[in-house]
């Protein structure tokens, strides 16, 4: 086996955070006085993106991307709320989604016991503690880290060093990052001279990032693992 330690990103590789968020961001919008319209929903979705592009640069920090993609959209779409009260109602709404990424169970059972699993988030730590105390997986994983605890995010060398750090400092090439996102799981790997497994189901093309290994389902990691 090549790999003993496999670092899992948790939204869209092994959590269907889209389908959380469809359902979040419906309640939420109809709470702060819209329709809950697929128009509302798209400026929503560029403007939180917009955010988040800038805190993967570490432009902004997490409580300014927290409220400040609801002032936006209020600003955009009209909505007298206060962005604030809006972002706590959301993030609420966002922890209760526990649906996992179709195989992600399947995997999980597969790897347990033969590697070494974690998972590596810039997901919000509300969101994410409250949903992972829900999900079929937990207990197949040894830690969870979260950007917003270690003080860095991911893509950033700091995160990585901080995990590989926590995990006993293993050989580098004992350790596999496995993430859907080329910006912050793809770069951040290769940044911190690990291998890495882009999860891209709609056959994306990668740019200037190279990952190790390109894979279309979670389904296909246990074949690059075992």
């Amino acid at each position: 086996m090549k790999y003993k330690y496999i670092l899992f990103d948790a939204d869209e590789t092994l959590l269907d955070f889209r389908d959380c968020e469809e359902k979040a961001l419906s309640t939420l919008l109809r709470y702060a006085g819209g329709e809950g319209s697929d128009y509302e929903k798209s400026v929503y979705k560029r403007i939180n993106a917009g955010w988040w592009k800038r805190f993967e640069q570490g432009l902004v920090t997490k409580p300014q991307l927290t409220v400040g993609r609801f002032a936006d959209t209020c600003r955009e779409l009209g909505f007298d709320r206060d962005p604030n009260e809006l972002s706590d109602y959301y993030i609420e709404r966002l922890s209760e989604g526990d649906r996992l990424i179709d195989g992600a169970l399947e995997v999980c059972r597969t790897l347990y016991g033969k590697c070494r699993m974690y998972i590596i988030t810039n997901g919000i730590e509300r969101v994410q503690m409250g949903r992972w105390s829900r999900v079929a997986i937990k207990d197949y994983f040894e830690n969870i880290f979260i950007s917003e605890t270690i003080g860095y995010q991911k893509p950033r060398r700091e995160y990585f060093d901080y995990v590989i750090d926590f995990i006993g400092n293993p050989p580098k090439s004992e350790i596999l990052v496995v993430g859907d996102s080329l910006t912050s799981d793809i770069r951040g790997g290769i940044g911190a001279g690990l291998d890495t497994c882009w999860v891209n189901p709609e056959g994306k093309p990668s740019g200037d990032i190279t990952p190790t290994y390109t894979i279309r389902s979670i389904t296909e990691c246990p074949d690059i693992i075992l």
